[in-house]
């Protein structure tokens, strides 16, 4: 369901406005409602009735496809209060991590701005990334770009950037590179988009990848293992012994968090 939120301010908002498909008992089971409480009837293009009620600042207009929107500051509680419990009879604001769980598992989200030769470059974007960097993203306040002032942009870009185990590359297409490409035979902007992506995923998956994680493992191991071969830990120099040990106690957490990573947990003793 299209969802979009108010704007007075960076942190996510309340529901401002709802869209959801109903059929016509249901339609006709929400006007009754809506007339019997006292609502304002009051007219909308394409719509089979519209009411609106300005104590509750929400507006609901119910159009001729069955479609039925809600909007305005009481949204969220007319959908929750009236809407769900007396008309659809399904709750559903809410609980998409239920309804939904494909959503928040590891995914990558893929966008472009930008319009070429005339409005500036053509860049792609792609983050890979999981449900809980996600929510800290959106506690933090990300969402739609369009709502967001630029300097919060930057703040955002910079925090999403830096997440740990998240991979985010773009594809940047400069106004003489658009004008090449789109000077080939057959090419077209959609062929563009769809290249700009493409490199962009790929350059993504290719810094999750686990392979790039083993290498340095095993690197590490490596590189650990020729210093205890070639020197004693426990030397009788305090100050050698401490920082001996404190390299050893420092390799070792970085092989088991790398290692559960991987999905392996590591051993105490082999």
């Amino acid at each position: 369901m299209p969802k979009s939120f108010s704007d007075d301010a960076d942190a996510p908002k309340k529901l401002a406005t709802y869209t959801v498909k109903l059929a016509d008992a249901q339609m006709e089971k929400l006007r009754a409602i809506l007339a019997e409480r006292g609502w304002t009837p009051f007219d909308v293009a394409y719509t089979r009735f519209a009411f609106k009620a300005d104590h509750l600042k929400v507006n609901v207009s119910a159009y001729t496809s069955g479609k039925v929107v809600v909007a305005g500051k009481g949204t969220e509680d007319f959908v929750r209060d009236v809407l769900e419990p007396e008309v659809t009879g399904a709750a559903k604001l809410g609980y998409d991590e239920v309804l939904h769980p494909d959503w928040f598992e590891s995914h990558a989200g893929l966008d472009e701005s930008g319009k070429g030769d005339f409005f500036g470059p053509v860049i792609a974007a792609t983050v890979i990334a999981d449900k809980a960097a996600i929510e800290a993203w959106r506690k933090a306040g990300v969402q739609d770009s369009k709502k967001i002032t630029e300097p919060r942009i930057l703040q955002l870009d910079a925090m999403i950037r830096e997440t740990r185990g998240v991979a985010v590359r773009t594809c940047f297409c400069g106004m003489p590179k658009y004008n090449e490409l789109m000077g080939r035979p057959g090419a077209n902007l959609n062929r563009l988009l769809a290249w700009q992506h493409a490199t962009a995923l790929d350059q993504a998956l290719e810094d999750l990848r686990p392979h790039h994680l083993c290498t340095y493992l095993h690197e590490l191991a490596a590189a650990y293992g020729a210093f205890y071969a070639a020197d004693s830990v426990l030397v009788d120099d305090p100050a050698v012994k401490a920082r001996r040990l404190m390299l050893c106690a420092r390799t070792t957490s970085i092989m088991e968090c790398g290692l559960r990573l991987l999905g392996i947990e590591p051993v105490e003793r082999m």
